[in-house]
């Protein structure tokens, strides 16, 4: 079994229930900042950058059909929604499937835009191979609807 060591603060060393102590409290302050807003909070209370949630009305109910028709379209899609064309020109998809099949994107999505909106989108997961080895420059997610006008991105998560 290997064995791990904790640093402590000098000022903590003659304390360390008082260290302890403090480390929990300051774990339970980010956790209560992190997950409280997702428990009442809707997309209106809080800005997201790049939300743009399509109009319910407008939406075109899809299926595991699909998935060909959205993979066909994706090379007109993706450039639109990565910055630098150049750097992201080159990526692969590395899974395709509609949110309320992919429990913690389809959460994030209708939290995000409702629950009808949710279930007629995909979550497009990317790997940018040009920027590796960064993991978290080198993938990213796009949630992707399809409408009366047409397949639309209307979120870009990472």
């Amino acid at each position: 079994m290997e064995s791990v060591t904790v640093n402590m603060p000098q000022q903590f060393a003659d304390s360390s229930p008082r260290w302890v102590g403090m480390v929990v409290a300051r774990a339970l302050a980010v956790g209560m900042a992190m997950f409280a807003p997702s428990s009442g909070w809707t997309a209106e209370q809080i800005e997201v950058r790049g939300l743009d949630c399509p109009d319910v009305s407008t939406l075109v109910p899809t299926n595991e059909a699909d998935e060909e028709t959205l993979r066909s379209v994706l090379p007109k899609i993706v450039p639109l929604q990565c910055p630098d064309p150049s750097e992201y020109q080159d990526y692969e998809i590395t899974s395709l499937q509609m949110a309320a099949a992919s429990t913690a994107y389809g959460r994030m999505a209708a939290h995000l835009c409702g629950e009808e909106v949710a279930r007629s989108t995909w979550i497009v997961e990317l790997h940018f191979p040009q920027l590796e080895p960064s993991a978290s420059m080198s993938q990213g997610q796009l949630f992707v609807a399809k409408t009366k006008q047409g397949w639309t991105a209307w979120f870009r998560y990472h």
